[in-house]
């Protein structure tokens, strides 16, 4: 969608997630994404606070290098 739109995506080191902004027929849209960066970044509080188990979902599209960075990070039972 940032591309069809032609705006960057930004990152936000505080919440550790990619977003960008767009206009369309005068409304002003925000979308907030996971990436390989904020996947890591919540793998790591896992890892942080020796959490012994995590669960997510994913709607709508493929997102390949999820799951090597899953099985890269951890050992799935």
């Amino acid at each position: 969608m940032a591309i069809e739109h032609g705006v960057a995506i930004g990152f936000d080191e505080k919440a550790q997630s990619p977003y960008f902004n767009y206009i369309e027929n005068g409304v002003e849209h925000e979308v907030w994404f996971e990436d390989v960066r904020s996947m890591r970044a919540k793998f790591n509080l896992v890892k942080e606070f020796s959490l012994r188990g995590m669960g997510y979902w994913q709607l709508m599209r493929l997102f390949l290098a999820n799951w090597i960075l899953l099985d890269d990070e951890f050992e799935i039972l």
